[in-house]
Parts: structure tokens; C-alpha cells; sequence
């Protein structure tokens, strides 16, 4: 009988997860490695900024994205993992994705902060994925982060100075995305951040349809708002009951529908029905007909998404439209 396989130990925690902002080079204050910025985000995530651009989410102190504990167990040969062990590391993973989607729903937020509080724009980083984010931890006081293969991660060596307002704005963009649209905000934001850095990249066709969706989701909740709107409170003009309203959320209310109707009841201008409609046709083309999608028609589209969610939200939301070409 052969030995046993050796012990598989406790998991350790997943600790804080970092990220560096890339563009622009950030400076904060005359010492990198000191924290420039701290504040919460939305569900009770701290943040903190050290002064090269280290952004640091300490998940480890929240409920919502703490390490699930992994115990320790001993392998059998010819038996499977434990479910205990086996639901353990898919919560794991769960989480771990969790996290990362946060993240890149703050750098969409952090763009719009440069935009609204420092007044210009940025070219859309790398969104951050379960190969690109760095751990962090605390030494003598100081964050330091290390990459995968446990090397520590420099801050941006660029001298450019950051408004410690743009944090400020990132942070009310996720407060109050998470107001409007519930458990689901970190996903809008981040295929917002995700659209912008395929536009980036050229890649249109997919920053386009992103961005659709985007847009899609704002007409839900208008049209959600308008329902309420029309069916309780002093204005109430109908009753909506529990058919009406399967037959209002149905297949037969397309987006088309939807936002003529929103036009005629004076939610949405005249110019903002042509731009949705423009959008939508663009997409349909290239979905049934493989039509392309031109850099302009993307870039239309993703300012159309930003400028409704702006609306929604009541803070200024901005798509990172900046790129380049090396011809």
C-alpha cells in the first residue's frame, strides 16, 4: 500500500488586493510610499492611496469580500475532494472574482474623477483580472505590494499631480451607483470600464456592444421609474397589477418600444432618442448582418451610456474615449 499523499494544509487568507494607477503618472505628496488619500468605499471597503498611485482594497476587513476560511484536510487515494472543501474553494473563487470586479468598477468611478475634479481625461488602464492585481499587506506600518511571483511592486515614477477630489468623485460615483441599482452597480461600472479599454484597444465592434448594454440597463430602470411613477404616488394615472406588469417587463417591449414611449411621455429628448436609436441599429447591424462598427459609432455610444447613467445616478459618469495609434 503505497503512502498516503501529504496533508493539504489551511488556505491563508487572500489578503488586500492592490492595483497601480498606470495613466496618468500619479504623485501624491513628497514621500510615494506614505498613504495620500483614505476613505470607504461602498459596501464598507476601505481604501487607501499611497502617494506613487498604489491604491489599496483592504477586503480583508469587510463581510461582503473576507477570505471563506479553508481547512485543512487529509487526501485518500481513490476519494474525491470533500463537498465541504470542494463548496470552500468555490466560494473562494466567487469571492476572488467578486473582488476584482469591484476593483475595476472603482477605476471606472476614478476616471470619471479625472475627469469631473482634475478636468481631463486618461487613457483607459488595463481593466485588472485574476492574473493583473497585486496583493498587499502591511510592514513597519507601510503598505508594500507584491505581484505573483511575490515581487514588490514600484510605484509610477511619473511627477504628475493628482487632485485628492478625484478620489472623492470615484467614491460618490460608487455610492451612488450602488443607491440606484442595487447589488448589481460593481457589474455596470466595471463593463463601463471594461468598454472603455476596448475602445482603447480599437476593438469596436466589442466596445460598442458593452456599451449597449450599458444603455439597455438604463432604460430598464427608466422605464421601471416611469411604471412607478404612473402607478402609486399623487401622479398616479393607472393601476399596475401583477399581469400588467409581466406583460410591461415582456419580450413585446423592446428597447424600440420602450424608448419611443419614454419620448412621448417627455423622459428622454428628442436628441437622446436619436442617439439610442442610432446605437441600437448599429448593434443590430453588426449582430444579424456582421456589419462593422466604426471607431465613431463605439465612441457615440459610450458617451450616450455614460451621459444616462449620469442622469440616473446624479454625479457626472464619464467613458474614457481617449486613445492612440502607432501607424
Amino acid at each position: 500500500m503505497p503512502d498516503l499523499p501529504n496533508p493539504m494544509p489551511a488556505q491563508p487568507i487572500m489578503q488586500p488586493y492592490a492595483l497601480l494607477l498606470e495613466t496618468p503618472s500619479v504623485r501624491l505628496g513628497d514621500d510615494p510610499s506614505k498613504i495620500a488619500w483614505s476613505g470607504c468605499g461602498p459596501l464598507d471597503v476601505p481604501l487607501e492611496v499611497r502617494g506613487d498611485g498604489l491604491v489599496i482594497f483592504n477586503f480583508e476587513e469587510t463581510a461582503r469580500f473576507g477570505s471563506p476560511s479553508i481547512p485543512g484536510w487529509q487526501p485518500e487515494y481513490g476519494k474525491r475532494m470533500p463537498a465541504a472543501i470542494q463548496k470552500a474553494e468555490a466560494l473562494r473563487s466567487e469571492v476572488g472574482y467578486a473582488r476584482l470586479e469591484y476593483m475595476n468598477a472603482w477605476l471606472a468611478a476614478y476616471g470619471s474623477g479625472m475627469s469631473a475634479a482634475a478636468a481631463h481625461g486618461i487613457i483607459s488602464q488595463p481593466p485588472v483580472d485574476p492574473h493583473r492585481h497585486f496583493k498587499a499587506e502591511k510592514q513597519n506600518g507601510r503598505w508594500i505590494a507584491f505581484n505573483e511571483r511575490h515581487t514588490l511592486v514600484a510605484g509610477s515614477e511619473g511627477a504628475s499631480v493628482v487632485n485628492t477630489d478625484v478620489f472623492e468623485h470615484a467614491v460618490a460615483v460608487m455610492n451612488a451607483a450602488e443607491a440606484k441599482l442595487g447589488e448589481g452597480f460593481t457589474t455596470t461600472l466595471a463593463l463601463l470600464h471594461q468598454a472603455s479599454h476596448q475602445y482603447v484597444r480599437h476593438q469596436f465592434a466589442s466596445a460598442h456592444l458593452l456599451g449597449w448594454t450599458l444603455t439597455e440597463q438604463a432604460l430598464h430602470v427608466l422605464w421601471r421609474d416611469y411604471r412607478i411613477s404612473a402607478s402609486s404616488g399623487p401622479d398616479a394615472v393607472t393601476e399596475i397589477n401583477r399581469d400588467r406588469r409581466d406583460l410591461l417587463d415582456g419580450r413585446d417591449f423592446t428597447a424600440s418600444i420602450i424608448t419611443q414611449i419614454l419620448s412621448l411621455a417627455g423622459r428622454i429628448s428628442d436628441e437622446r432618442l436619436t442617439a439610442l436609436d442610432a446605437a441600437r441599429k448599429a448593434r443590430n447591424n453588426f449582430a444579424h448582418k456582421l456589419k462593422p462598427i466604426e471607431g465613431q459609432q463605439a465612441q457615440e455610444a459610450l458617451a450616450t451610456a455614460a451621459t444616462m447613467l449620469s442622469e440616473l445616478l446624479g454625479v457626472r459618469v464619464v467613458a474614457q474615449l481617449s486613445n492612440t495609434f502607432w501607424m
